[in-house]
């Protein structure tokens, strides 16, 4: 079986709620208030639907080359990984679009609201890239640790690697020269993957 390498794929979200309010706060402990926020939540989420067009792609390369992939910082903990998938995701422009514009109407807090829904979709799409890597690599590897450029251990200009490797052309990604991504709901990353461990009983 081939690898999926630079497939690009449609990915099909949630939008877990329970992520959205751990996001927003939403502790319930003013009832009337939360209610309130419950609703705005629940009719921006189905708003979010209409105009998300999450896909997202990934590459199955070697661990070994971990040190030239991703310099000395984010090599360091990738360097007992067997396998490394690099992916990336976007959700489009369509929910990017739709929270400026609520923003520069003057509907700050609905923006804001949408702009959140957007940064949870784009985890609930990491996650399912992720698992899809996971997946085809089978229950010999285990997903380990997951970098970022532009967090911490490695620099945004890494995002240049991954224009070059992944076909972010493909999926309506383009890098700026800030090396910054566009659509800003977009998200490339690196992730491990090393021998799973043998886990005993107690």
């Amino acid at each position: 079986m081939a690898a999926p390498s630079n497939l690009v794929f449609p990915l099909r979200l949630a939008l877990d709620k329970k992520r959205l309010w751990a996001r927003l706060a939403i502790d319930g402990s003013r009832v009337r208030r939360t209610l309130d926020w419950f609703a705005l939540v629940d009719r921006l989420a189905a708003e979010a639907r209409g105009l998300i067009e999450a896909r997202g792609t990934f590459r199955l390369l070697q661990g070994d080359g971990s040190a030239e992939l991703a310099g000395r910082d984010a090599s360091r903990l990738l360097e007992r990984a067997e396998r490394i998938a690099l992916g990336a995701v976007t959700l489009g422009a369509g929910l990017e679009e739709r929270a400026n514009e609520l923003a520069l109407a003057g509907d700050h807090a609905e923006g804001s609201v949408l702009s959140i829904i957007g940064d949870c979709a784009l985890a609930e799409a990491q996650d399912g890239v992720r698992a899809e890597a996971a997946r085809y690599l089978g229950p010999e590897l285990e997903a380990g640790i997951v970098l970022q450029p532009g967090a911490r251990y490695w620099s945004i200009e890494a995002n240049r690697m991954f224009e070059r490797l992944l076909p972010l052309d493909a999926m309506g990604i383009r890098v700026l020269d800030s090396c910054g991504l566009s659509p800003s709901k977009s998200k490339t990353f690196a992730a491990a993957f090393t021998r799973a461990t043998a886990r005993t009983s107690p």
